[in-house]
């Protein structure tokens, strides 16, 4: 099944790039800068009762330019988490500008406008605000990039009704201007995600304009209009992946803008150079008697084995844990769906070296070696992972090669947690369907608690409880049996975050944009082919006649 996808992707591949690319457009043309042309590619102007405007362009950005520009603002693992942490109450802490959407990585608005897409951007709004009426005596006004970032929306995200500047009644003066740039390739009817604008009459809640999110699109409107993004549908997996910017025409408010970004720039490099949490005071041999918290140990008919505690950490030591990782943590996000993975989405990395200089260092080891007779266990992954109640975890193993000695500590950061909200890491016999399969130990992830368990023991991360607001977030420890097997893994863990192949990406990019293109959508294709077979895998044995036709309709969607 698996070679005849990859030969019947091969054949379209070919054909695709010799019969189709004298179609594409090159990667950048000077004329996209042009006024007439970019007026001649708006699709669609919406006007407000009151007479705000919306805009939007289609064939200006290409495809591979779109795809350039999404793989600059998401490829240096900087997701942060910016809604409302209740329990880290820290300015410094977020960085949300209002609109709902949970996951965003800010980029530099300086740097973005020297870019071609900046240039592009911002000749789209100079074409339309030169129809807006001026004042004889006043000069046209220069609209200037002050904010950009990119955005993840999911499906079960809440996002909400927004305005990026206050409302104001003047049609003829326009000082800020919002857009939108949708970024995913394979996106259709049932897959929602659409933006949504709003009169401007608190009392008037009608839409409208309400825009698809086609990919390459830019939606363009007056800052002032309320605009909703919708969340793709419950059916969809993979995350809308959009990248929004701010344009501003007030030179003191594009200056106060762009500082304001330089010093969050600097206070994230300032942090990335900080110690790792409770450094201070460190005992190497703590006087603690493991055994006194140990609350539950299980086994598995296999022989791994699993155990329990609470109270191993002063909740002094908790609070200031939990509020780093919720305020220095820069997610990694990976919506890639396989029958092997635990299909955790979003993680946090943080540095071995310096975990281990930490007061949870000594009383994780003790407990590692409380358990297991052994004294020479040390760390090689250090991670924060954060589930939702709408992700879909799976049963997987932490070691990469069955029955390689190694172990997972994990310490769950979730204040005020009950039973009614879910969120159980559960232990299984098996790691395949099996009537013989069952439940091992299922362990509630009170604030506090702690759990450690053989590598090889079959378990998820179950989602929180869909009435729950926030994630759930645990602090994982993976253990390697000694330090030498750690190190070799500790260079494994942070190639997964390496950029290094970005710069042969960037080479094909610009000396063959059409190739690229033909070949990033055959990636995109293969890579939601190969969900959907794990998706049907898991429920029944595909037909292949039938998987064949929906090769053949995603290719026809993507090259209309």
């Amino acid at each position: 099944m698996k070679n005849l996808f990859v030969i019947l992707l091969l054949l379209l591949s070919d054909y695709w790039y010799l019969v189709k690319s004298s179609k594409y457009d090159s990667y950048f043309k000077n004329e996209m800068l042009n006024p007439s042309f970019l007026k001649s590619r708006v699709s669609a102007e919406y006007t407000s009762k009151s007479g705000k405007k919306v805009y939007v362009f289609d064939d200006v950005v290409t495809y591979s330019l779109t795809m350039a520009t999404r793989m600059y603002y998401t490829v240096n693992d900087g997701w942060r988490y910016v809604l409302f942490d209740k329990y880290v109450q820290d300015p410094d802490g977020k960085f949300d500008d209002g609109n709902g959407i949970p996951w965003k990585s800010w980029q530099d608005p300086t740097l973005l406008s020297g870019t071609r897409i900046g240039s592009i951007w911002k000749a789209m709004i100079d074409a339309v605000s030169s129809n807006q009426t001026h004042n004889l005596h006043e000069r046209p006004r220069d609209f200037q990039m002050t904010d950009t970032y990119s955005a993840i929306l999911r499906r079960g995200d809440v996002t909400t009704l927004y305005s990026g500047v206050p409302l104001h009644n003047d049609t003829n003066f326009i000082e800020s201007y919002s857009l939108v740039m949708y970024t995913s390739a394979l996106w259709r009817k049932n897959s929602y995600g659409e933006i949504l604008f709003y009169e401007d009459d608190d009392d008037d809640h009608n839409v409208f304009a309400v825009v698809s999110p086609h990919c390459s699109r830019v939606v363009l409107w007056d800052s002032c209009v309320r605009y909703l993004t919708r969340p793709p549908s419950i059916s969809e997996l993979s995350g809308q992946v959009m990248i929004f910017a701010q344009f501003q025409s007030d030179p003191e408010t594009i200056h106060r803008r762009r500082v304001a970004f330089d010093k969050k720039r600097m206070l994230n490099e300032e942090n990335a150079k900080k110690p790792f949490t409770c450094v201070e005071g460190v005992d190497s041999s703590p006087s603690l008697d493991v055994a006194k918290h140990l609350i539950m140990k299980r086994f598995s008919k296999n022989g791994e084995f699993l155990a329990v505690f609470d109270d191993l950490f002063d909740k002094r030591d908790l609070d200031a844990l939990r509020t780093y990782t919720v305020k220095y943590g820069k997610y990694f996000y990976d919506d890639q769906l396989d029958l092997t993975s635990d299909n955790v989405q979003w993680i946090a990395g943080f540095q071995v070296k310096k975990f281990v200089q930490s007061r949870f260092w000594p009383i994780v080891k003790k407990v590692a070696s409380f358990v297991s007779g052994k004294d020479t266990w040390y760390p090689y992954d250090i991670a924060c992972n954060l589930i939702r109640s709408t992700d879909h975890t799976r049963m997987h193993l932490d070691v990469a090669i069955t029955k390689e000695e190694e172990m997972t500590f994990l310490l769950y950061l979730n204040p005020n947690w009950t039973a009614d909200y879910y969120g159980e890491t559960a232990f299984m016999e098996h790691n395949h369907d099996t009537p013989e399969n069952d439940y091992v130990a299922e362990v509630i992830p009170y604030y506090g608690r702690a759990v450690i368990f053989d590598g090889n023991f079959p378990h998820s991360a179950h989602p929180p409880a869909p009435d729950y607001p926030g994630p759930r977030y645990t602090f994982a420890v993976k253990l390697a049996v000694n330090k030498m097997v750690a190190i070799e893994k500790i260079f494994g863990v942070e190639a997964v975050h390496s950029t290094e192949s970005m710069d042969e990406i960037l080479r094909q990019l610009k000396s063959d944009p059409e190739k690229f293109e033909a070949m990033h959508k055959i990636n995109v294709v293969a890579s939601y082919l190969h969900t959907r077979q794990v998706q049907k895998t898991i429920r029944e044995k595909p037909k292949t006649e039938e998987s064949i036709l929906e090769v053949m309709e995603l290719f026809k969607l993507l090259m209309n």
